[in-house]
């Protein structure tokens, strides 16, 4: 179960973690793009100019001053696009998480650094890195020694192109580019540096409140074509949500942090950059393996609270329920259950979400009778992941384990054990088979 990562915009939170794959400086952070938020939607089919205007009236029409120059067009389409977080920096340094499908609960991690560096934490847990040197390498972490199989070739220049298109699905060809050609209704000639030439081709989209605005549709160029299939409406910007990234196919898009200065083991040779200490852990903190108890600081966040109902259908029914009102009120995130507790003797189900941001008119949830808002500040637990079973086995075994650690190094408990279970209820709820085989991690806070 993924962390919820919460920072102000300019705040800077500083990160060494065990090997290379997590040790950077998270700034700049105000997105609301975790899972598909209530406020994505999918983009209708393209329509001409003249069909859409039909329809459109001034209260749905985009207020924006229509552009002097077709560079004037490119330049709104990108502030409209990534708003409050639109930096060529900040883009460029960045974390994403990709699925093959909407239903898909395993996701790749993508981390993408200057100097075009990307490391990807596949499927299976093995990672593949592009190094600023320009050489790439498969690694197999869970191997004894770690095994770093090179990546050359054809191969390498496939993981190069990936990356590219990664970069173009976050618009970058549009913050460098130099001229720009109106070819036809909607559709931009863009020159770039060293002459490189890109084709931009918008399309009308109607947003969940009504507005019709101007959207990425088509992006090519020399890795190949992105084409957006759906994006994510926070109110203040225009996310890409689901895309076709060339050969690579379908891919569903999460833009999960920006602004990211990344430490020297991150993208470096991974022969060389292992066995880092870790310092403040955060979102990509290592857990301890299956079976181990071990210690781990976890970020500051905000929940939503609910009676837990008892059983894994009804717990999915009121988390869709009040993931709508959360995105209804303005707040994001909240798309899953983050974690159950134990309070006064009943059982609670949380759900992380992101406030709006103050300073862009954005609200407090304000919550019913049946809800309340628990905010947690960064705390170090100790944590535990028994053997994947049912949550009744796995709380039994997880009691007497973290019991056993804590006794023996005398530590005390400052709060309830949180329960994380890793169900997603992306499309549906899961099987019987797959409710009795599941992965929770069980956290105690403790000093």
């Amino acid at each position: 179960m993924a962390e919820v990562v919460q920072a102000q915009v300019g705040r800077k939170a500083t990160i060494q973690a065990t090997s290379r794959t997590a040790e950077f400086v998270c700034i700049a952070l105000a997105i609301w793009t975790l899972h598909g938020c209530a406020h994505a939607e999918d983009d209708p089919p393209p329509a001409s100019s003249s069909e859409t205007a039909k329809t459109a009236t001034k209260e749905t029409q985009d207020p924006t001053p229509p552009p002097k120059s077709a560079k004037e067009a490119v330049e709104q389409v990108l502030k409209r696009c990534h708003g409050i977080l639109m930096s060529a920096e900040d883009m460029a340094n960045s974390a994403i998480k990709l699925r093959r499908s909407a239903d898909n609960t395993v996701a790749e991690q993508v981390k993408l650094g200057a100097e075009d560096c990307i490391e990807i934490t596949l499927r299976d847990k093995t990672k593949k890195v592009l190094t600023a040197t320009g050489h790439a390498w498969h690694v197999f972490p869970y191997e004894t020694p770690v095994v770093c199989e090179p990546i050359e070739g054809k191969k390498l220049a496939r993981f190069r192109r990936f990356q590219q298109l990664l970069r173009t699905a976050l618009l970058e060809p549009l913050y460098k580019f130099e001229k720009a050609k109106r070819q036809g209704p909607n559709i931009y000639a863009l020159t770039l540096p060293f002459g490189e030439t890109w084709r931009l081709e918008l399309r009308e989209v109607k947003t969940p409140k009504g507005k019709i605005v101007l959207l990425p549709f088509e992006l090519s160029g020399p890795p190949g074509k992105v084409v957006f299939g759906k994006h994510l409406h926070t109110g203040v910007t225009h996310l890409p949500k689901k895309v076709m990234l060339g050969e690579f196919g379908l891919r569903w898009f999460a833009l999960e942090l920006t602004g990211l200065t990344f430490g020297e083991s991150v993208f470096a040779d991974p022969r060389k950059a292992r066995n880092k200490e870790v310092i403040v852990p955060t979102r990509w903190s290592p857990d301890p393996p299956i079976g181990d108890v071990g210690f781990k600081t976890v970020a500051a966040k905000t929940a939503l609270v609910l009676v837990d109902p008892g059983n894994w259908e009804s717990r999915f029914e009121l988390a869709k329920k009040n993931s709508a009102e959360l995105g209804g009120q303005g707040q994001m995130g909240a798309d899953e259950i983050d974690f159950l507790f134990d309070e006064g003797g009943k059982r609670y189900i949380a759900m992380v979400f992101t406030e709006a941001p103050k300073n862009i008119g954005g609200k407090s949830f304000v919550a019913k009778k049946h809800q309340r808002i628990l905010k947690l500040p960064q705390q170090r637990v100790a944590i535990v992941y028994p053997k994947h079973g049912s949550l009744e086995a796995c709380e039994k075994v997880a009691e007497k384990l973290l019991s056993a650690f804590i006794a023996e190094n005398k530590l005390e408990v400052t709060g309830a054990m949180r329960i994380t279970p890793w169900v997603f209820f992306d499309k549906a709820l899961p099987s019987k088979r797959e409710l009795n085989h599941l992965r929770i991690g069980f956290e105690i806070p403790v000093q």
